[in-house]
C-alpha cells in the first residue's frame, strides 16, 4: 500500500484489509478479492444511524445454501447466491489505492 493511502486511512480512523475471497465448504475459492473496513466510534455512530435505511433477515436463504452445499449440490447453492458487482472505480482512486485495471471493469 503507498505511504499517502497509508496515512490517509491512518488519519481517517479507518482500518482497511484485503483478502481472498474462500467459501468454507464445497465451494470454489474466487479469483477476487475482498476489501473489509473497519470504523472508527464516530464513523460507526453514523453507519447506525444514518446510513443503514433497511436490514432485512436472510437466515433462512443462508439455511438453504448451506443444506445444498452440504448436499453436494455446490450449483445449486451458487445459483441462490445474489450477483456479484463490481465497485466502479475512478482512475484516481484505482492509481491510489493499488487496483489492478481489472478492478474498473
Amino acid at each position: 500500500m503507498c505511504t499517502s493511502l497509508r496515512t490517509g486511512i491512518d488519519r481517517s480512523g479507518l482500518g482497511l484489509h484485503s483478502q481472498p475471497l474462500n467459501f468454507s465448504s464445497g465451494l470454489a475459492p474466487l479469483a477476487s478479492r475482498a476489501i473489509q473496513i473497519g470504523l472508527s466510534r464516530g464513523a460507526v455512530d453514523l453507519y447506525a444511524d444514518r446510513w443503514i435505511t433497511d436490514i432485512t433477515d436472510i437466515t433462512d436463504l443462508v439455511r438453504e445454501i448451506h443444506s445444498d452445499v452440504r448436499a453436494g449440490k455446490p450449483d445449486v447453492a451458487m445459483g441462490k447466491l445474489p450477483p456479484e458487482r463490481v465497485y466502479p472505480l475512478s482512475e484516481h482512486i484505482r492509481q491510489r489505492i493499488g487496483a489492478d485495471q481489472n478492478s474498473t471493469q
